[in-house]
Parts: structure tokens; C-alpha cells; sequence
């Protein structure tokens, strides 16, 4: 009978153990989901601020809505960029180097647009990108 008595024991301390642990694990998920939850909502909410920052003032206003045109439209035909270097016979390779080239593009572009919008304004940095396209 003791024996059975210290199984039993052992047995209810095991889910006594597994119970708790459950608990603390749904807490932590709760908390977590809880905290990204917020973060989202933070990053959400200074990314509202900033553009309506950016839409206020006329210098940024024509920039803003350019770049947020061009994104939209790059985010369009992104999906499928693979898909077409394919259909004119380039390689994973060349697919590889072209993402590279327009990384590298990005990389020293993004300062010099940047220089050239303290320095002319808005009008110069925009027509020369629209000029490349």
C-alpha cells in the first residue's frame, strides 16, 4: 500500500509539475504576443506620424509621394523579377549578380540622392532618377 501511495504521490507532483509549466508557458505566450503586439502598434503609429510629417511640408511633400508610388510599383513587379530573368535565359548566377548590381545601385545612390536633395531641393534628385528609369 505504501508503494502505491508513493506512486500516486509521484504521479500527482508530475502533474502538479506539467500543469504549472503549462501555465507559465500560455503566460509567456500571452506576454509575448502582448508585447509584439504593442511594438506593432508603436512602429505603426510613429510610421503615421512620420509621413504625415513628411505630407505637411511642401520640400518633402512631391519626394514622399514619388517614392511611395515607385515602392508600390516595385512591390507589383518584384514577385514576378525572377520569373522573367528565367524567361530570357539567365542563370541562378546572373540572377545572383543582377540582385547584387541593383544592391550596389541603392547602396551609393541613397547618399548621393540625398546630398543632391539638401543641396537642390527636391526637383533634381527626383528628375534624374525619373530620367534613369
Amino acid at each position: 500500500a505504501k508503494l502505491d501511495d508513493a506512486t500516486a504521490h509521484d504521479e500527482l507532483t508530475d502533474n502538479n509539475m506539467t500543469n504549472a509549466m503549462s501555465t507559465i508557458n500560455n503566460n509567456n505566450t500571452n506576454t509575448t504576443a502582448t508585447t509584439n503586439n504593442n511594438k506593432l502598434h508603436t512602429i505603426l503609429h510613429t510610421q503615421k506620424q512620420t509621413l504625415t510629417l513628411f505630407l505637411t511640408h511642401p520640400s518633402t511633400r512631391t519626394p514622399t509621394i514619388v517614392l511611395y508610388v515607385a515602392s508600390f510599383g516595385g512591390a507589383l513587379h518584384s514577385a514576378v523579377t525572377t520569373y522573367f530573368y528565367l524567361a530570357i535565359g539567365a542563370s541562378e548566377m546572373n540572377i545572383g549578380q543582377f540582385g547584387f548590381v541593383m544592391s550596389t545601385g541603392a547602396l551609393v545612390g541613397s547618399p548621393l540622392s540625398g546630398w543632391a536633395l539638401d543641396r537642390y531641393g527636391p526637383w533634381v534628385p527626383i528628375s534624374v532618377t525619373a530620367g534613369s528609369c
